[in-house]
């Protein structure tokens, strides 16, 4: 144990609990012998320079004039008779007490310098709006909006007044008194400090005598010059040395947003209020108090893992404010003195809570033993890289203060009120106000960056975390619940919800059911070359009559080699027809994927068109089979097959429809086994939302060794549409594909987001609509910038043609959800919201360990439901790993 925490251990609760408020608002003990030089009186005819925070403040301002960011409005509600004439005369005399109530800001050689109004003729206007006519249930609340909307007004740091008061009357005997005032001038210990001195000068105003208060012992002139000798000597240089060393990499806190961040920050925000109740933070604070710890330390331990459990991000920087006024000489002044420092703190989820608050502990006393150094100057010395989007160094803060205690004045009631503001100073600040043994506190968010029920969502996280950590502080951190009882029923019950949906089991007789329908309708063309329903039957059948020959049925897996052309359908079809399961192969490949893939899936038959397109790559040594396959060619036109091939072979719904491998990005590609019935039940399931049917003309944009084909081939054969095979070299051109689109009618568009901003831009430059027939556009395949179809929408009625996002992998059946995707979106930057599980999958997105992430926390997205395919062929022990049995419905 360190030397403090044996003093700290040996103090009795109640000195121990004083000396640890002591050392978080004022930080290291012994701190003033550090600084010993007092505040000494600054010259009154000199120039009059600002400190260093005031010239952050000035500066930025300069930037955006009309902001109320830094404005730093509260409000005082009075019960009982009250005197506007004294009340004037209080606000009078406190800003003539206060220098920086009466300052206002020059520029003096591109520098600001504080311009301070005589006190001799100052008088501080107080106007009064008269409420008391109203309806008595409207007045308080008309109250609280003026005042919020006088709080919202920007201030002119050049001409001032920078203190600006309005009186509210609610009735004869009661009024509400709004006080707003720039940061520039003030900050939170102030508040207290004006309090006090109105109950001192008030009743004195009132009854006809002079102020009782005596002069005070400094100017904030003197502060600001006192810093600015300070900063050149010895000291700053040792205290920049330690920060630069405790900040060296630091990274930026990425939090899970709800847009996009501007490029440039516009400080716009609003606030919630919250409480955390005694049952809540007492048992925290015996905790912190055992470890020699203050109740703030433990706050921001807790905060700590829950901006780890948000962000997946170990090493965080958070902001903590301290009050900066380490002399008695300050500690009665109104004025901007408040420092920040950056805690940088580190969080292993495998580590207990316990462990964690004795290292922020160290970590906070730190940092208040070296918070001296000015933070802009900190700033202004380490040069992080400069953005306007976000603050530097952190982008959150944390504070803890003391609510201040409501002024006692014969005749009146006094009660402190919150002013609500529409600005933020950063991300997202969280400032806990202590008042008795509760907690009260504003939560500041960015409303360009988080809606008001994200940041409840966290708030409600952050209880649950205080009240585990409390509970349990030897479980490891990663084990702490965030959920309460209705977000965790929201998460698994109501996520885990699935319907049971049958769309038949063969995927071929669906197929067969449109071609004896209407035998005579196109199904497949390509580049003028067109197929019927019944001449694709006929072909696929004729194939599969070979395949059968060649010992092809169900659970046989068949190579295909193709290019894009009319072949390809029939060979896909021909092999459901004999009953086997296709494997793609792109002749695009590099040679050593084809080969693998050969090997891995462990085929024996390779169906190519006659004479094959690229060769194949020789073949891969097959045990027992003299490293050989067979090679089945089939020109156009195959002979007619036979009726009944394709019927009675015994395939079922769980045998395999096809094996489509991974791209490997993550290690070896994984052959995923797909099928029949994982294909049905999505034609199935989503019938409802799409309506497809046989007036449809479809295209096959996407390679057929990529899922995405699946779903382009059976949207269009198994409703009775036309398949478009899109030439690979139209597919890498927007302005072929939109001729492609314009020419085909093609009223349904598969794409990848990244091929579709093609025709976004395509459109942009021509003023020309591509697909002037298109209904449906689905995204798939990558993430979805909803941003870039903007000036799609320009164009268009937000329904003609239906954009839909649809999230999958290749361990499902194309698609896992859906999401339609509107004007609103795209302005609004909803980025690739996946949506909503299609109605027979479940979706959970899951931490470590498989627990749940609450809503807007990072994880994996877990798939469970008739869509999630068989497995990884000839791989047994992978897919006992990654398909695993669903924890909380308990179904494989």
């Amino acid at each position: 144990m360190s030397d403090l925490a044996g003093r700290l251990a040996g103090l009795s609760p109640r000195k121990r609990e004083l000396l640890l408020r002591r050392l978080l608002e004022a930080p290291a003990a012994g701190h003033a012998e550090r600084v010993p030089e007092g505040v000494q009186a600054h010259p009154a005819e000199a120039p009059t320079p600002v400190s260093f925070a005031q010239r952050r403040l000035w500066f930025l301002h300069r930037l955006d004039p009309g902001s109320a960011a830094y404005n730093l409005p509260f409000g005082v509600g009075l019960s009982g008779p009250l005197d506007p004439g004294a009340l004037a005369r209080t606000l009078t005399e406190i800003a003539r007490r206060h220098e920086p109530l009466r300052t206002t800001f020059a520029e003096a050689g591109g520098e600001p310098v504080q311009v301070i109004a005589p006190p001799a003729s100052l008088t501080i206007p107080l106007p009064v709006v008269d409420l008391s006519a109203l309806p008595p249930e409207r007045r308080r609340p008309k109250a609280l909006r003026l005042a919020a909307e006088d709080a919202a007004r920007p201030f002119d740091l050049a001409r001032g007044p920078l203190f600006r008061p309005l009186l509210l009357r609610v009735a004869a005997a009661e009024h509400v008194v709004s006080l707003t005032m720039h940061h520039i001038v003030t900050d939170g210990w102030s508040t207290g400090v004006l309090l006090r001195e109105f109950a001192a000068l008030y009743p004195a105003f009132a009854a006809g005598l002079p102020s009782p208060l005596p002069g005070l012992p400094a100017r904030y002139a003197d502060f600001a010059a006192r810093q600015r000798r300070w900063l050149e000597g010895p000291e700053p240089a040792a205290l920049l040395a330690w920060w630069k060393e405790r900040l060296a990499g630091a990274p930026i806190l990425e939090i899970p947003t709800d847009r996009p961040r501007p490029a440039i920050r516009r400080g716009r925000g609003a606030q919630e209020l919250f409480v955390f109740l005694p049952e809540l933070v007492l048992p925290l604070r015996e905790l912190a108090r055992a470890r020699g710890a203050t109740l703030y330390m433990g706050l921001f331990a807790v905060f700590q893992v829950l901006l780890h459990r948000h962000t997946r991000q170990d090493d965080l920087v958070i902001g903590s404010p301290v009050a900066g006024r380490d002399h008695p000489e300050v500690q009665g002044l109104i004025g901007f003195f408040v420092n920040a420092v950056a805690l940088r703190g580190r969080v292993n989820g495998g580590e207990t809570f316990r462990e964690l608050l004795e290292r922020t502990r160290g970590v906070c006393l730190e940092a208040w033993a070296h918070q001296d150094l000015p933070f802009e100057k900190l700033v202004e010395e380490l040069q992080p890289e400069r953005s306007l989007a976000r603050s530097p160094l952190f982008q959150v803060i944390l504070s803890l203060t003391e609510r201040p205690a409501p002024p006692r004045l014969p005749g009146l009631e006094i009660e402190l009120l919150t002013i609500p503001t529409n600005a933020s100073q950063l991300d997202l600040t969280l400032m806990l106000t202590e008042r008795g043994e509760r907690i009260e506190g504003i939560a500041e968010r960015d409303t360009d960056l988080f809606d008001a029920s994200t940041v409840r969502r966290l708030l409600g996280h952050f209880r649950s975390l205080i009240a585990g950590a409390a509970a349990d502080p030897d479980r490891p951190i990663a084990e702490l619940s965030m959920l309460d009882e209705a977000e965790r029923h929201q998460l698994a019950v109501e996520a885990g919800a699935r319907e049971e949906i049958d769309g038949g089991t063969d995927l071929y007789a669906l197929f067969a059911a449109q071609a004896e329908r209407r035998p005579e309708a196109v199904a497949v063309s390509f580049a003028g070359e067109t197929l019927t329903y019944d001449e694709l039957a006929k072909r696929a059948l004729a194939l599969a009559q070979r395949l059968r020959e060649h010992g092809v049925g169900p659970e046989v897996p068949v190579a295909l080699w193709f290019e894009r052309e009319p072949g390809l359908v029939v060979a896909i079809l021909g092999v459901l027809a004999a009953g086997g399961a296709y494997v793609p192969l792109d002749p695009a490949w590099p040679a050593e994927r084809v080969a693998f893939v050969l090997e891995d899936s462990g085929v024996r038959i390779v169906v190519a068109p006659h004479p094959p397109g690229p060769p194949l790559p020789p073949p891969p040594a097959l045990p027992g089979e003299g490293g050989t396959y067979d090679l089945i060619c089939f020109g156009s036109p195959l002979p007619a097959g036979r009726e009944g091939v394709g019927e009675g072979l015994g395939v079922r719904g769980h045998n395999l429809a096809y094996a489509i491998y991974t791209s490997g990005s993550t290690g070896h590609p994984k052959g995923v086994g797909v099928t029949h019935r994982n294909v049905t039940r999505l034609l199935e399931a989503t019938r409802p939302w799409f309506g497809f049917g046989e007036g449809d003309v479809w295209t096959l944009f996407h390679s057929y060794a990529f899922d995405f084909s699946v779903w382009e081939i059976w949207g269009a054969l198994a409703y009775g549409g036309r398949l478009v095979i899109v030439p690979w070299e139209t597919s890498r051109s927007p302005e072929a594909l939109a001729e492609l689109l314009e020419r085909e009618g093609v009223t349904v568009l598969n794409q990848t987001p990244s091929a579709f901003y093609g025709l976004v831009d395509l459109e942009q430059r021509t003023d020309r609509p591509a697909g002037p027939a298109l209904s449906w556009v689905i995204f798939g395949g990558e993430a979805l910038d909803a941003g870039r179809l903007a000036p799609w929408w320009e164009r268009r009625a937000p329904d003609r043609p239906r954009l839909v996002n649809m999230y999958g992998i290749t361990e499902t059946t194309v698609h896992v959800t859906f999401r339609p995707v509107g004007p609103r979106d795209a302005w609004g930057g909803a980025g690739s919201a996946v949506g909503q599980p299609i109605p027979d999958l479940a979706a959970y997105v899951l931490g470590p360990g498989l627990e749940l992430a609450p809503l807007g926390v990072p994880g994996e997205l877990h798939v469970g439901g008739a869509g999630l395919a068989r497995g990884y062929l000839g791989r047994p022990e992978l897919t006992a790993e990654r398909f695993v049995p669903d924890p909380f419905t308990g179904e494989a």
